[in-house]
């Protein structure tokens, strides 16, 4: 129970600060929508053609920006010496990584979340299905779990604005493809278990690399 508490008072703090500082969701939902103003204008919304296109412009609008925003977020903690100072108390490592990744991922799903009516309402596309929810989710706790393990690797060094995305993106390409291919199949009407393998594997890739992210955190905060 201790360390439940600990973990929810690191997440609960995280939230604070994005609270007052609007760096990652202002930067996902701002980023984000730019790109789907920009194909609304580029792509002939009306075609079935062209509305196969939307699940991968949403998930990769979201990963870019949710890089961005980590990247913004983590250097203001080391400016700040937050993050030393997390650091030195006497917490153990896991619970740390664990208490971070929490905060991140609710940033990342509320964003999501928000995303998809703004989706629907300028890509003419329904994606309001509790299965969308269910995506949602099961994407974000990856990306978030991956997105907190590099941001702490790349924020000190110099060109961590580029180090992160190189990073990162490709190893979160296999969770974009599960996102992608799910939401599509949302769009032509299909039910949960014409894409329940995808979401299995997103599920399955999480869990590999939450196991994986908690293991080299400690390394990466030694270095």
């Amino acid at each position: 129970m201790k360390s439940l508490k600990t973990i929810w008072l690191i997440a609960k703090n995280d939230m604070a600060l994005e609270l007052r500082r609007r760096e990652v969701v202002l930067t996902i939902l701002g980023f984000s929508t730019l790109v789907f103003i920009i194909f609304t204008f580029t792509l002939d919304i009306k075609t079935y053609e062209s509305q196969k296109f939307v699940p991968g412009i949403f998930w990769s609008a979201i990963a870019f920006a949710y890089a961005l925003g980590l990247n913004k977020r983590f250097a203001s903690e080391i400016e700040n010496g937050t993050f030393e100072g997390l650091l030195l108390a006497p917490i153990s490592r896991d619970i740390i990584f664990i208490g971070k990744f929490l905060g991140n991922f609710c940033f990342l799903f509320i964003s999501t979340l928000i995303s998809l009516p703004i989706t629907t309402i300028l890509f003419n596309i329904s994606l309001f299905r509790i299965e969308s929810l269910l995506i949602c989710l099961v994407i974000s706790v990856g990306l978030s779990t991956l997105g907190t393990l590099f941001a702490i690797m790349t924020v000190r060094v110099r060109a961590k604005e580029i180090m992160l995305p190189l990073l990162f993106l490709p190893a979160i390409s296999p969770l974009l493809l599960a996102g992608v291919e799910s939401m599509s199949e949302l769009t032509i009407g299909s039910n949960y278990s014409e894409f329940k393998t995808w979401i299995s594997f997103a599920v399955a890739y999480d869990l590999l690399f939450f196991v994986i992210s908690v293991f080299l955190f400690h390394y990466t905060v030694q270095e």
